[in-house]
């Protein structure tokens, strides 16, 4: 009994050991493995109207570093925190823009500034809806639009951080998501896929030190460089 016991906590004790260390996306060969993780006590909560996601028995450092042309995310949830696809993050942030701008506490200039950001927003919906139909022009379109609700945004002086952030960090998942797509058909070693590469490294760059407008301008360069290659 004794024996079994012992089998068992060792090959729980690997589920776990494997499970903390090979959270990675992993991909080849036309296939994409998607990350999972075992962990204790963590799960999805929805209180009202926020969702909460959370793993229990992470090992620390966590977070987002890099090097030498490397960029490493660690931790269970860390890549999972805003990766949504573009539209959907027009939507959420449209949303919560509504409620900033129907306080009725708020300036009326800051007002103005919110509203243009919605409106710049709803336009970048209309553009991605056009690249969603085939055309491959219009994300360059949805993006530039993108990037005037972020500068809207800034000049507002209302704190929208986490909005600017959900938007950046979508716009750099759509963009990585169709260069690595042409990269496919033209190959990494094609010039302009090369520059798209330095473009994607730029803009992650800047959306580290807070620049979301600078990331969205740099993804939009990467996307339009990638474009050339095909």
């Amino acid at each position: 009994m004794k024996i079994r016991k012992s089998i068992a906590a060792s090959l729980f004790c690997g589920i776990i050991f494997f499970s903390t260390f090979s959270y990675a996306q992993m991909s080849g060969g036309g296939y994409v493995l998607h990350p999972s993780v075992l962990d204790s006590a963590g799960q999805q909560k929805d209180p009202g109207a926020f969702q909460l996601l959370d793993a229990v028995g992470q090992p620390t450092p966590i977070g987002r570093s890099q090097g030498g042309g490397y960029i490493l995310e660690a931790g269970f949830l860390y890549e999972l925190e805003f990766s949504i696809t573009l539209d959907n993050a027009f939507i959420n942030v449209t949303e919560g823009l509504g409620v900033i701008a129907n306080d009725p506490n708020l300036p009326a200039q800051q007002g103005k500034k919110i509203d243009s950001a919605i409106q710049f927003l709803q336009q970048a919906m209309d553009a991605f809806a056009l690249y969603q139909a085939g055309d491959p022009n219009a994300l360059a379109n949805a993006l530039n639009k993108t990037k005037s609700a972020i500068n809207k945004l800034v000049a507002s002086g209302v704190n929208t951080d986490g909005y600017q952030q959900m938007l950046a960090q979508a716009a750099e998942l759509a963009v990585t998501t169709e260069v690595d797509r042409i990269a496919l058909l033209a190959g990494e070693t094609s010039p302009n896929v090369v520059q798209a590469r330095v473009f994607l490294i730029n803009g992650s760059n800047e959306l580290l030190n807070s620049i979301y407008g600078g990331s969205v301008q740099s993804f939009m360069q990467a996307y339009n460089e990638a474009l050339l290659a095909i």
